[in-house]
């Protein structure tokens, strides 16, 4: 026999020791299942509140405004948004003025391309008006669906215009042409950080 014959038969000795070695003191490896991996456990992780956004706007009546909102975290469960407004209150004394409410609706658009409406909401005569809608993720998407753009269409309707309690001494209706709003978004996600 060679030097180098048994050279190679040395080293494949060896070869096989360390491996038998390695599987006695390691064990067998754990053999997994077609598509299983460790983020298939996600459900145990714990689940946080997101930050909470918020972004401020104005409409006219009868107008659409659009808000983007990005998402980057991973398995989220529900997002929550919120539309506010404040509108204007009655006056009282000279130029007595009752204000009729306005109105508002959105609609959301997912990253996976299905869209949420909202219902068309007036606020209290003089108050504030508040729309919420709270997103549950489909089970099928929750591992990566929420990642992206989601997108906002926001919808200012009727706008009601503050009319005189007594039309003496030429008072005339003030037209009410729009109003300002934040929308607020929030939502909930398992993660293991």
């Amino acid at each position: 026999m060679h030097r180098n014959d048994r050279m190679i038969i040395f080293l494949g000795i060896i070869i096989v020791v360390i491996a038998l070695v390695g599987a006695a003191v390691g064990g067998s490896p754990k053999v997994k299942k077609d598509g299983e991996d460790e983020e298939d456990d996600y459900t145990k992780w714990p689940i946080k509140d997101s930050d909470v956004k918020h972004i401020s706007g104005s409409s006219s009546e009868n107008s659409d405004e659009t808000v983007i909102f990005n998402i980057t975290d991973k398995y989220v469960l529900r997002i929550t948004y919120e539309l506010n407004w404040l509108d204007e209150a009655d006056t009282t004394g000279l130029g007595d003025y009752t204000n009729q409410p306005d109105s508002f609706n959105f609609t959301v658009l997912t990253p996976w391309e299905e869209a949420f409406s909202s219902d068309n909401v007036f606020n209290p005569q003089g108050n504030a008006g508040l729309i919420t809608e709270t997103i549950e993720i489909p089970e099928e998407v929750i591992k990566d669906g929420a990642i992206g753009e989601w997108t906002l269409m926001i919808h200012c309707g009727e706008c009601g215009d503050q009319t005189p309690r007594v039309s003496l001494g030429g008072y005339r209706d003030i037209q009410d042409t729009g109003n300002d709003w934040i929308l607020t978004r929030y939502y909930e996600f398992h993660t293991n950080n």
